[in-house]
């Protein structure tokens, strides 16, 4: 029985430490102890047609006049496609923009030796993935704010991604510390548009830009718009399993390291900054923190403070 009992504790403890992959469809067993949680995961796929728009603009009928364009086409952002004909020579297609504006498309022609040539569309059609963490088995008071905060980043991720969506990944690691760390992931957006309208509301975009980092607004063509060059919405969540409340790296860190962690993160750039609660932890301990910049590479990078970090957590 003493043998029995062993076996028992290690598996038991390598549970506890494991790192819970997103794709899975069936939850963790539910627990009911104190510090322990049911992961369960949403998943949706989606397969659809999409477009990247290589400049010029949408317009209101597949045509090419003074007075149908609806909006600028920035190159590399993108659409959901219904369909594409092809009009005298030119590949047209029916899209929807991130930000709900549906027109007509077609690549401008360029002048190649002389000769005006007629471009073809930018199209890939695959299956888009999009999952996140839903939590239970803990508190219910705690279970609630864990969700409650999730949901919030989900509510961003679905403004900034548009009816044109993206894949959207998560890694989740706990342990019997009563430390829970979600990681999303998921590629960056490009010439994203913003209303004004939406930016000038104080509360609501401050919410975006918490769980979003957008680079440097710019004025659009279009009136009471804006664009962003680069939407990146990787972000690292970290929670007390106890109490449901998110820790700050400061939490996991030995004392006296604020000059150490500002002097790393100067080496990203003058303009770049880190945010308290924006990091996650791994299986292996290891404590990344998110940096955002600005410049000609803007976005979110990783900063492993692990060499600053404590050993009992």
């Amino acid at each position: 029985m003493g043998e029995i009992k062993k076996i028992f504790l290690v598996v038991f403890s390598l549970v506890l430490f494991s790192c819970l992959g997103c794709g899975q469809q069936q939850p963790i067993k539910p627990v009911n102890d104190e510090g322990k949680c049911t992961i369960n995961y949403v998943t949706d796929r989606q397969r659809m047609k999409r477009l990247t728009f290589s400049g010029g603009y949408l317009r209101s009928s597949p045509e090419i006049l003074a007075n149908n364009i609806i909006a600028p086409a920035y190159n590399g952002s993108k659409a959901i496609i219904y369909g594409d004909r092809k009009i005298d020579k030119v590949e047209w297609a029916k899209v929807t923009t991130r930000e709900a504006t549906t027109g007509w498309y077609s690549v401008e022609p360029k002048l190649i030796d002389g000769k005006k040539e007629e471009l073809p569309l930018d199209i890939m059609e695959k299956t888009y993935i999009t999952t996140y963490p839903q939590i239970s088995g803990i508190d219910e008071e705690a279970a609630v704010n864990i969700n409650k905060e999730i949901k919030s980043y989900m509510d961003v991720y679905n403004y900034v991604v548009g009816p044109v969506g993206n894949n959207l990944h998560c890694r989740v690691t706990y342990n019997k510390n009563n430390i829970l760390s979600i990681l999303f992931e998921s590629p960056f957006v490009s010439y994203r548009i913003y209303p004004t309208k939406d930016v000038n509301n104080i509360k609501f975009w401050k919410n975006v830009t918490k769980y979003c980092f957008i680079s440097l607004l710019r004025s659009s063509a279009q009136p009471n718009k804006l664009y962003a060059e680069h939407s990146d919405l990787q972000y690292g969540l970290v929670f007390n399993l106890k109490t449901g409340k998110r820790l700050s790296y400061h939490y996991f860190l030995l004392p006296k390291q604020d000059k150490v962690i500002i002097d790393m993160v100067r080496t990203f750039g003058q303009d770049a900054f880190i945010k308290n609660d924006n990091f996650y932890i791994t299986e292996d301990k290891e404590i990344k923190i998110f940096v955002s910049r600005n410049g000609e590479n803007p976005g979110r990078f990783t900063l492993d403070l692990t060499p600053l970090g404590r050993k009992d957590f």
